[in-house]
């Protein structure tokens, strides 16, 4: 296959540009889907539904999709432009954070469901500036789906589901140069994870053991001050606890939800797992992450979760549909990032 870019056009034969066109079709169409099913539909998500369209519209007439311009994409999105407003610069802010920001934390999603979908290519959008005080052209460039981390994830049956990894979350400001690139937990890095742990024991314990102490040097301690100090202690037992469980719980089954405290105030549904680099084998610690994974949910289509299980499903995570959450749930299994149904 003969992976064009966007100044090769002109010179493939008219069997390899039907090739490349069934093939640009069937990738924009994905990523088409993956917008509609994955995003908030915000105006940068809207930017880039919007070239999808454009591109498959253009290639079913048999036109170029390499000179879209921003007053096409307005036009598509049915934004009327106030006068005196040039169309790139309106665009140029919801093209700079749809690039710098949005897409990045998404890309493996996007890979992970062209993969899931049969795809080998997946689309993602580039912008050529053009001199002279021409507008600025637009188009989708065509990318090698990467060798995937997750085995065989091909399933179309309503008795399964297959998930993505939607977008990596923001962490949480205090928590961004920890967990921006993940927390390898190796070298000091290691001995700073223990040690948060060892630290919050002791934070916890001193003020329980000076409350006792008081209690027991008071010359007349009664039923009242004797309730006081169980009331605090039991406080500050429980404040350590909700502190350092989702440590503890992660540490033992690989995978939790992230701790609100962890990430940043508008990410919703995020997962803290431990990774291993596989060039280690299995005797490294690993590397701990945030991530979001998600899933279509195979019997309504929409969007499907990861949660905590809680009480019904204990000690494990599961896939619950935002439309149907109480009849649509599924397993999760984060390795093969394949669910089975649960009821």
């Amino acid at each position: 296959m003969t992976i064009i870019k966007s100044n090769e056009i002109s010179v493939l034969s008219e069997s390899e540009y039907q090739e490349e066109k069934v093939l640009l079709l069937a990738s924009a169409k994905c990523l088409q889907s993956y917008v509609d099913q994955y995003t908030d539909r915000t105006q940068p998500f809207e930017v880039l539904a919007a070239l999808a369209t454009i591109t498959i519209n253009r290639l079913k007439r048999g036109e170029s999709y390499t000179n879209i311009t921003a007053l096409n994409i307005f036009a598509q999105m049915n934004i009327l432009l106030p006068e005196g407003k040039s169309p790139g610069s309106r665009l140029s802010p919801m093209w700079k954070k749809l690039m710098e920001e949005m897409l990045p934390t998404r890309e493996k999603g996007i890979q992970d469901f062209a993969r899931n979908q049969g795809q080998k290519f997946y689309l993602w959008p580039e912008k050529n500036k053009s001199n002279g005080g021409l507008p600025s052209q637009y188009y989708l460039r065509i990318c090698t789906i990467p060798e995937s981390e997750i085995s065989d994830v091909q399933s179309e049956e309503i008795e399964h589901v297959v998930y993505i990894r939607e977008l990596t979350p923001e962490p949480s400001w205090w928590a961004k140069p920890l967990l921006r690139n993940g927390y390898r937990l190796e070298g000091w890095r290691k001995w700073l994870f223990l040690s948060y742990g060892v630290v919050s024991i002791i934070f916890c314990a001193v003020p329980i053991l000076f409350l006792w102490i008081l209690l027991w040097e008071m010359p007349n301690w009664s039923i009242k001050n004797l309730s006081t100090s169980l009331i605090s202690s039991s406080f500050f037992i429980f404040v350590i606890w909700v502190s350092l469980r989702p440590f503890f719980r992660l540490l033992e089954w690989r995978i939790v939800m992230a701790p609100t405290s962890l990430v940043a105030f508008r990410e919703i549904d995020v997962q803290m797992e431990i990774v291993r680099d596989r060039r280690f084998g299995f005797n490294n610690l690993g590397t701990i992450r945030l991530v979001r994974y998600a899933a279509t949910c195979p019997q309504c289509k929409a969007k499907m979760a990861v949660i905590d299980g809680h009480k019904e499903f204990p000690n494990r995570l599961i896939g619950r549909c935002r439309e149907n959450p109480g009849e649509h749930v599924y397993s999760f299994d984060r390795f093969t990032c394949k669910g089975q149904k649960l009821r």
